[in-house]
């Protein structure tokens, strides 16, 4: 089975799944400049996460040191960041902010939700109007 375009906030560049260990993937996350090994369930739920890797073939090089033989395992997925962005906007649709229409991953601090008017307001929102009223 292949991974999803996104995981844990990241679009996913490479994955291998080797008999007897866990699934892996070469992960980018989508906001910031990095490159992830993801380690997996067969199911792609992220198990741990191994960071710090400046390109794609470095972390496959760490990744064959973890798991001799993996080098041969990768395949490409071929999913853009902008096909990842829109794939994880579609994830988490029905909870961006009613203003703004920020997305949860956009932010990083919690929401004001009211479920009885389907409205939700992020910290940013909140800020920005509290400035205009106090202005």
């Amino acid at each position: 089975m292949n991974p999803p375009p996104v995981l844990s906030g990241c679009r996913i560049r490479k994955f291998a799944v080797i008999p007897r260990a866990p699934a892996l993937a070469i992960a980018e996350p989508l906001r910031e400049e990095a490159i992830w090994i993801l380690i997996c369930s067969r199911k792609w739920m992220v198990l741990d996460v191994r960071s710090g890797f400046k390109s794609v073939r470095e972390a496959e090089a760490r990744a064959e040191r973890m798991y001799p033989g993996v080098a041969t395992k990768w395949q490409s997925t071929k999913v853009s960041k902008a096909q990842a962005l829109r794939y994880e906007r579609e994830l988490w649709k029905g909870d961006e902010c009613s203003f703004c229409l920020r997305i949860p991953p956009e932010l990083d601090v919690l929401w004001i939700s009211s479920k009885s008017l389907d409205a939700r307001i992020c910290q940013i929102c909140v800020d920005e109007l509290s400035r205009e009223h106090n202005s």
